[in-house]
């Protein structure tokens, strides 16, 4: 009974502080720190769903494979030489009108 005092004080506080979160709460909702967490949170969920992360694997890696097969064109063909070689030929045949 030594804080007595103390309780009715706070029992009145919280009697009186009906609907101030709510109040703090709508006011953060209205507020530009708000709005930007909004745009924020949408435009990740966005990206997250038109970004698939096993698509961009296999994307890399039939890019890898078909640099794997060029070099070893090239390699075949005799490298820089022969590359020159056939890109005359093929200008050659194109444009020889």
């Amino acid at each position: 009974m030594d804080n007595y005092d103390k309780i009715k004080i706070n029992e009145d506080l919280a009697k009186n502080s009906e609907g101030t979160l709510q109040k703090q709460q709508d006011t953060y909702a209205e507020s530009w720190e708000a709005a930007q967490k909004r745009v924020k949170a949408a435009a990740q969920g966005i990206y997250q769903e038109l970004l698939n992360d096993k698509f961009f694997i296999g994307f890399t890696n039939a890019i890898g494979g078909a640099l794997e097969g060029l070099d070893k064109f090239i390699d075949t063909i005799g490298g820089l030489p022969g590359v020159l070689g056939v890109l005359g030929t093929i200008a050659t045949t194109v444009f020889k009108d």
